[in-house]
């Protein structure tokens, strides 16, 4: 457990470097500790928003626990937006260890950009 965490603050130090090789193993603990930050941020989040739902007598403490709610939620997303940069170093990192390019890591975007074009040719022929 300690060299996943190990892994992922050297991650995060290393969130600029582009240029090294990084190993699969890296890869994958940096994932799985990303999946546990996530999933604990995630049942907090469900657990207090459970908690709302359930106390609907709209008491002022109800009021503290929807503004615990709203911070978990800013921090959520401000957590995605950090790991932005650093996964996507680290996945150049082990594409380059695996003799490939960081240019094919764009490839795995072009699913993503290439269903709305093509949605909207699809609905533009329909509707002629």
């Amino acid at each position: 457990m300690n060299k996943i965490f190990v892994n992922y603050k050297k991650s995060f130090k290393n969130y600029l470097n582009f240029k090294d090789k990084s190993t699969p193993e890296e890869f994958w603990l940096f994932v799985l500790a990303n999946l546990t930050v996530s999933a604990i941020l995630s049942g907090i989040t469900i657990l207090i928003h459970r908690g709302i739902l359930v106390g609907a007598d709209y008491s002022p403490a109800i009021n503290i626990v929807a503004l615990i709610f709203s911070g978990l939620l800013i921090l959520q997303a401000l957590y995605v937006i950090a790991i932005i940069i650093p996964s996507l170093a680290l996945a150049v990192r082990c594409l380059r260890n695996a003799n490939g390019g960081g240019v094919l890591y764009l490839l795995a975007l072009v699913p993503v950009y290439l269903i709305p074009i093509i949605f909207v040719f699809v609905s533009l022929l329909w509707y002629q």
